[in-house]
């Protein structure tokens, strides 16, 4: 044990001083490890604005990687982004995973918008496709307290023959779940 309180108090002092250098420590692995996260979200939202293939993002990073030697060549902290880069995850399984979760996110951002409200508007629109097949594209307009929102919500395959029920049906059975 202390033989005095001021022993104690030193001893207080460096168990404070250790806890917050691994904590500061521990910090600086998790804002990396979510730079790189972001990073890999990045990559897989331009391969999907851009309707590339999933093995796109490989070449991304691939294309960035062997830029970044001679781009932060003179950069003291070089082998530092060089080794962060490194960790990005594109590999086409993770691209498909982060564009799957970002849809997602959009369709619970866009629910919960639509739900939340106060008035919207629906247009329905046939076209064909490329493989013939009619799509009803269904398209909502709505507004929260401080912005317009309009949106693709549904782009829904028609079978058989085409008619204003057809249209009805697919639209009411899509929007009541």
């Amino acid at each position: 044990m202390f033989k005095n309180s001021e022993e104690k108090s030193e001893a207080i002092k460096r168990a404070v001083s250790g806890y917050k250098k691994q904590t500061s420590i521990f910090s600086q692995v998790i804002g990396t490890k979510y730079k790189v996260t972001e990073c890999s979200y990045k990559i897989a939202q331009c391969v999907a604005s851009k309707a590339k293939p999933f093995t796109d993002g490989e070449f991304v990073k691939e294309t960035f990687w062997s830029s970044a030697e001679i781009l932060f060549s003179d950069l003291p902290n070089k082998e530092t982004i060089l080794s962060q880069s490194a960790e990005i995850l594109a590999s086409p399984r993770s691209i498909e995973r982060r564009i799957t979760d970002m849809a997602e996110n959009i369709t619970v951002k866009q629910t919960t918008g639509l739900q939340q409200a106060v008035v919207f508007s629906v247009a329905l629109d046939e076209s064909v496709d490329v493989n013939d097949v009619a799509r009803l594209a269904i398209v909502a307009r709505y507004c929260d307290s401080d912005r317009i929102y309009k949106e693709l919500c549904y782009s829904l395959p028609l079978g058989g023959t085409v008619k204003g029920v057809d249209f009805i049906t697919a639209f009411v059975s899509n929007f009541e779940n």
